[in-house]
């Protein structure tokens, strides 16, 4: 995806599988994670967001370093529902942000109950997980929010996913083109139409969660 933006150099962004797998030990794959590199306009005013990730299941601190993705230099983290094979590597990724002494700020977002989920994590790991030492701003989004960049250069909206009650699918959009992607979700008519004409799909496929 590099289309022609009206003037400055092209924007390009290179989406990466960083984890595929489910819940289940897989020696080579980690749970689902995919990570976004966004390029901007060199003449871009004010300074964009640049790396994306899209869930943080199981393994996937590790998965970045091994495909060489700088989990330092991530500025928008996007989960799409509370699973642990979609939201399990949170805390590593908190705890070694804290660790390495990250003074970048971070947008975490995600469905309409993400506050909730952080605010849980930090009783069982420590308070640190709700005050990282770090700008972070937590942002929900779901069912049908939308979020953009301070520079307007990313876009990022909501649908309802069949899968959880508060499981969403996302849209990226930008300079560089739209990207979207499902999260586990089971069939459904309106995830399909949100995320028609996307330049690139990650769509996964999972069942609702039976009540209770």
């Amino acid at each position: 995806m590099a289309p022609e933006v009206s003037s400055g150099a092209p924007a390009e962004a290179v989406l990466t599988v960083v984890g595929s797998g489910t819940g289940l030990p897989d020696a080579r794959r980690s749970s689902a994670a995919f990570h976004l590199s966004l390029g901007s306009r060199d003449d871009a005013p004010t300074p964009a967001p640049r790396s994306v990730l899209l869930d943080c299941g199981w393994g996937t601190l590790h998965a970045l370093a091994r495909r060489g993705i700088d989990w330092r230099a991530i500025d928008v983290l996007v989960v799409t529902h509370e699973h642990g094979d979609h939201i399990g590597d949170l805390a590593a990724l908190f705890g070694a942000w804290r660790v390495d002494g990250r003074d970048r700020p971070l947008t975490l977002l995600g469905p309409e109950d993400v506050r909730e989920r952080l605010t849980a994590l930090a009783g069982a790991f420590g308070g640190w997980m709700a005050n990282p030492g770090f700008p972070l701003a937590v942002c929900p989004i779901g069912p049908e929010g939308a979020w953009a960049s301070d520079d307007r250069s990313v876009r990022i909206e909501a649908c309802p996913a069949h899968h959880t009650p508060t499981s969403i699918a996302v849209k990226l959009s930008g300079p560089w083109g739209t990207v979207g992607y499902t999260g586990d979700t089971g069939p459904s008519d309106a995830v399909a139409a949100f995320l028609r004409g996307s330049d690139a799909l990650v769509a996964e496929c999972a069942l609702a969660d039976p009540p209770g």
